[in-house]
Formats: structure tokens, C-alpha cells, sequence
């Protein structure tokens, strides 16, 4: 028989979107910005079987339990399945054990967030256990975490690929994490567990910190020396993680105001930055994962991203390289265009976003057509611009895009709303940040609105269509001007003004 106690329960989390210099948001975070996270259970089982090296609980009819077994085939969660292995002799523990082991503990990342929560839970539970079973490498990550966390090495059992283990009681914590998307509980549990008395003075040498991957086994950043060698003259100091104590990589990350690093597990310690860090993380363009951005998220972290160079695969198409190392363009301009973008936002992303439920729910009851995908990507790219930006927007009776874009509006931001009929609420005596075509998607229409206003917008602003590829007349309008960009959502296309002539 087996009893389920449940810690937390289910939900559903929502992302704010990264920011970056990329014109059109990677459709890797246009999808993964919501997740609904199952509850967090602890089962226990009388005379419950464990098996491998992943900690596989088998119930009594034979079947997996399945919140427990992350990367098994559900087609093998039967009764015919187990019988028909080799299975070693089984070895039996009278006494309570908890089940702690999961897949690929030996990576930093996994560690971190699929076996110490599930000690959490065990906590949170209120059971007292004999032993835990753990997969274990001896990594001494492994041995400082559980050290600090109270759980002596002479009541670990420690995983093995032949393992077949029988206990009078089997203790079973949820594993936490889903295809990379952790729970904001297992980062607050995390941070309260394992920076209690640790954190020091902030060390003024890791104030803007580089991560390196110069010991990983793939994904290497290929032209690393000349990138730090960049940073440096920005007073960045690189840091490469795995060759810290736990202590030290605390301590590092607690001091950090500014976090640039390639995809990798050494992002993990985002976990002790403090509210308001920086974050750059850059990819390879054939492989943009979402775990950090979500982690920052949790974290109250300002995230932004970037792809190196490189074709990008289709929209919807995922390679999912894994291995593909990362070169980062080092022309002097865009890095130093990135770097002024990321240090001039004074004050973290505003909370309030048009992905979250609620604040869909109020802006869907304003009048106007446009969508919950096209109104996250419209707030993104207004939170892209600088402080006292100059945003217009060109618009019919339809008030909804004006309220999203102001929700988003960047510090000391202006926004100016003018109709249909080419009439401002007030005079626009500067030149444009971004400028906002939502108005008659008709040919001459779109047309009139370009000769206008492009000659208003800066050098670097952005011009961005409303129905563009879904209403001929947009898309006409725009290619008889020789506009090239981007689409950044369904039907949004969005131009940045180079230093050149319009042509007409």
C-alpha cells in the first residue's frame, strides 16, 4: 500500500520575456513563456523496490510510480515489463529510506535542482528516514551540498546500475523540475537552505562577472580569449566555476551586479545573485534553451539574451545541438551597443506583463484586435528601448495597443497616441524611439504613415506593422519603400532604421 502527501500544489507559472538585440524574439521563448507545473507530492510505499542507477520505484502490481521515474518510456510501465529483466538479488533495508536519486545527478544543474529538492520535500513532510539513496560520484559539489544540508555520507546508499533495492518503507519525494522549467519554490528553498550564514561582504572584483566553459566537455565558446580580453576593459573578471568550492561560487555570484556568460550549467549559480543582477546569456542559434531565463525569473534577475553567429534554424525548427560550440561577434559595435543597452536600464523589468493571466484578462476587455501573442512580443520590443524613450503610436478608435505599450513604456518614457486621421493628442517635437503603425491597413494608408513619420525616427528606432502578411495592403506599403526587418509574433513585423536614405 502506498499514501501520498501533497506539499505543493499544482500550478501554473507565466514568464516575463527576455530582452535582447535581436530584432525578432526567438520563437524558443515566444512558446515556452507559461508552464504548468503538477503538484509536488511525498509518496510512501511499504516494502516498495527500487531499480538502476536513476532510483526506479516499482509499486506492487508492477507498474513505475510515475512522478518518480523522470526518462522512462511510459510503454514500459506494465506489468509484463519488469518480470521479463535480469534483475540482480535483491537487497533489503529494514528501516525507512528516501528515495533521492535522479538522472544525470552528476551535472551541477541536475544536482541542484532535481535531487536537493526532493530532500526538501522530504523536510517539508515531516519524516524522519534511516537512509537515502542517492546517486553519487563523490563531485564535491555533491559532498558540500548534502554537508551543509545536514545529511551525514554514512546514511547515504549510494546508487548503482544494478541496483535492486527492497525497503520495509520506501519514502518517495516528486522530482521537481519538467524538461527544464523549475518550480519558483525549489529556488526560494534553495537559496533559504543553502546561503543561511554564508553570505559575506560583496567583493568588489566580482562586481561584472564572465562565466567561462573552458573545462566542459563541448559547447565552447571558440573565440573566448578575445571576448574576455573585450570585457575586460569594461572591468569584467571571468570565472570558471568548476574549479570552486560551493563556498566560493556562492560568494562570487552574492557579489555579481552583472552576469554574461554562454549557455551552461555555471549559470545555475544565478541562485545566489541578489534581486536586480544582469544577466546576458548567449546561445547557439541551433540551440536557445529556456532553464536560466526562467531561473531569473524566479529570481527577480533583469535577463537578457543574444545568439551567436550562425544560421538560425526555421521558426518552430529545433536542431537541439547540444554540443554546438558558440561564436560570439566581436565587431566593436554591436557588442558595445550591447553592453551601453544592458548597463543604461536603471530599474528592473515591470512586473506587469500582457503573458501573465491577469493582466491579459483586463487588457482583453479593452477594445482592439490584438492578440495575446502579439501583444507580449509588442511589449517586449517596447522594453527593448531606453530610458525617457519616445514612442508613438499611429492607431484607430481601438485603445488596446495603447495599453499594452504604456504598461511597458521603459523610465521617464513618453507615449503618444494619434488616430486615424492623422491628428496627435499633443505635439511630437522630438524624434521617434519606435513608432507604432496600427492604423487603416490599406495601401495608401500604410504608405502615408511611412512618408510621415520615418523621417522622424531615430537612427536605430524601430518602426513595427500591425497585420503585416495578413492584410495585403501592409506588406505592399512597406516593400515599396525597400523596408527590410523582421517578424517579431504573428502578423508583427517590425523595421530598424539604419543610416540611410528613404526611398521613395
Amino acid at each position: 500500500m502506498y499514501s501520498c502527501k501533497e506539499i505543493y500544489p499544482m500550478h501554473t507559472a507565466y514568464c516575463l520575456f527576455p530582452k535582447s538585440l535581436d530584432q525578432g524574439l526567438d520563437w524558443t521563448f515566444c512558446m515556452q513563456h507559461h508552464h504548468s507545473f503538477p503538484p509536488a507530492l511525498v509518496t510512501t510505499l511499504s516494502e516498495g523496490r527500487v531499480l538502476g542507477l536513476d532510483g526506479k520505484v516499482i509499486l506492487h502490481d508492477g507498474r513505475l510510480l510515475g512522478d518518480a521515474s523522470k526518462g522512462y518510456n511510459a510503454s514500459f510501465e506494465s506489468l509484463d515489463f519488469f518480470p521479463n529483466l535480469n534483475l540482480p538479488d535483491e537487497e533489503y533495508i529494514d528501516g525507512t529510506v528516501a528515495v533521492l536519486a535522479a538522472p544525470y545527478s552528476n551535472c551541477y544543474y541536475h544536482w541542484m535542482f532535481d535531487v536537493l529538492p526532493r530532500l526538501h520535500l522530504l523536510r517539508q513532510s515531516g519524516i524522519t528516514c534511516d537512509k537515502y539513496l542517492v546517486n553519487w560520484d563523490g563531485l564535491s559539489f555533491q559532498t558540500e551540498t548534502l554537508t551543509m544540508l545536514g545529511v551525514p555520507e554514512n546514511k547515504l546508499i549510494k546508487s548503482k546500475p544494478d541496483l535492486y533495492l527492497k525497503a520495509q518503507r520506501l519514502v518517495i519525494p516528486s522530482l521537481s523540475t519538467h524538461a527544464g522549467y523549475v518550480p519558483e519554490w525549489v529556488c526560494s528553498s534553495l537559496r533559504s537552505e543553502l546561503l543561511c550564514g554564508m553570505v559575506s561582504e560583496p567583493i568588489e572584483e566580482f562586481r561584472k562577472i564572465y562565466i567561462s566553459r573552458d573545462d566542459a566537455i563541448h559547447r565552447h565558446v571558440v573565440n573566448e580569449k578575445e571576448l574576455i580580453t573585450f570585457l575586460s576593459d569594461f572591468g569584467f573578471s571571468a570565472v570558471l566555476p568548476g574549479s570552486l568550492s560551493l563556498a566560493e561560487q556562492i560568494s562570487i555570484f552574492s557579489s555579481a551586479q552583472v552576469v554574461i556568460a554562454p549557455h551552461g550549467a555555471g549559470l545555475t549559480n544565478l541562485l545566489f545573485c541578489n534581486p536586480g543582477t544582469k544577466v546576458i546569456e548567449f546561445f547557439s542559434p541551433n540551440y536557445v534553451r529556456h532553464h536560466y531565463w526562467w531561473l531569473a525569473n524566479h529570481l527577480g534577475l533583469d535577463y537578457y539574451y543574444f545568439e551567436g553567429l550562425g544560421d538560425r534554424p526555421p521558426r518552430g525548427i529545433s536542431h537541439f545541438a547540444r554540443t554546438d560550440n558558440i561564436e560570439v561577434s566581436l565587431d566593436p559595435a554591436n557588442l558595445i551597443e550591447l553592453y551601453r543597452k544592458f548597463i543604461r536600464i536603471a530599474e528592473p523589468i515591470p512586473k506587469n506583463n500582457a503573458a501573465t493571466t491577469t493582466d491579459w484578462q483586463h487588457i482583453a476587455l479593452i477594445e482592439g484586435c490584438l492578440s495575446q501573442p502579439v501583444a507580449v512580443a509588442l511589449q517586449w520590443l517596447v522594453r527593448q528601448l531606453p530610458i525617457r524613450a519616445l514612442v508613438v503610436e499611429l492607431g484607430t478608435s481601438s485603445r488596446r495597443a495603447s495599453v499594452v505599450i504604456a504598461s511597458a513604456l521603459p523610465p521617464a518614457g513618453h507615449f503618444y497616441y494619434i488616430n486615424e486621421l492623422g491628428d496627435a493628442n499633443c505635439d511630437v517635437l522630438n524624434l521617434c524611439d519606435m513608432v507604432f503603425v496600427n492604423t487603416k491597413s490599406d495601401y495608401q494608408s500604410v504608405r502615408q504613415a511611412i512618408l510621415r513619420w520615418y523621417p522622424m525616427l531615430k537612427i536605430g528606432g524601430y518602426m513595427v506593422f500591425h497585420n503585416y502578411g495578413w492584410l495585403t495592403g501592409v506588406k505592399k506599403a512597406v516593400l515599396s519603400f525597400g523596408l527590410n526587418g523582421h517578424f517579431i509574433a504573428e502578423s508583427l513585423w517590425c523595421h530598424r532604421k539604419a543610416d540611410e536614405l528613404l526611398r521613395r
